[in-house]
């Protein structure tokens, strides 16, 4: 447990260094990795905030990969937690998420199929 705790703390220094440099990747990453710990030692509702968190940082990067896996994570300790509607509510939200993905990325290759046809 006490490694736990350390690792937290660790992250919570990487943390505030992202914020000092506007480091908007390193700031999503470390409360990912917050969020995944605080899940395991079953604070549930600090785990979910920080995974909020998260993933409005990688939204607004534009990290489709990561906002999948955090919204994944985010559907997973809701689910352990009880919480059956925000359970559900992230599990919608990571379907239309990866759904709006693969439309644009399907679009995106018929765009660059027809600039090579002509």
């Amino acid at each position: 447990m006490g490694e736990y705790y350390r690792a937290i703390e660790l992250y919570q220094q990487r943390l505030e260094l992202a914020k000092k440099i506007k480091d908007s990747y390193g700031q999503a990453t470390a409360l990912f990795n917050i969020g995944q710990i605080l899940s395991k030692l079953e604070r549930h509702s600090l785990a979910i905030e920080a995974l909020q968190i998260s993933l409005k940082l990688f939204q607004e990067i534009g990290l489709h990969s990561e906002q999948f896996q955090t919204l994944q994570n985010l559907v997973n300790i809701c689910h352990k937690s009880g919480s059956k509607f925000l359970s559900a509510k992230y599990g919608a939200i990571l379907y239309s998420t990866l759904a709006n993905f693969l439309v644009k990325s399907v679009l995106k290759r018929l765009k660059n199929t027809k600039k090579i046809a002509l």
